[in-house]
């Protein structure tokens, strides 16, 4: 079933602010995949700024072109 894995700097949102993002991405997936709601899961990640390029923008994102949809612009 999808798993979605949100890897971000770290930020101060509460866990509610992280459950109410979770339960929009679900209901997105869900609408897209067309699966029910309740087989989709959701995590999220901090990732430290100094590491951003090396842990997640060179592996999964340059490195990962063949299955990159959006690609970030900065």
């Amino acid at each position: 079933m999808p798993h979605v894995l949100i890897k971000h700097f770290p930020s101060h949102l509460t866990k509610e602010d992280k459950e109410k993002i979770a339960s929009q991405i679900s209901s997105i997936i869900s609408v897209g995949f067309s699966c029910p709601d309740n087989v989709v899961s959701v995590s999220m990640q901090d990732v430290e700024k100094e590491c951003w390029h090396k842990d997640v923008y060179q592996p999964e994102i340059e490195n990962r072109q063949d299955i990159l949809i959006k690609r970030p612009v900065y």
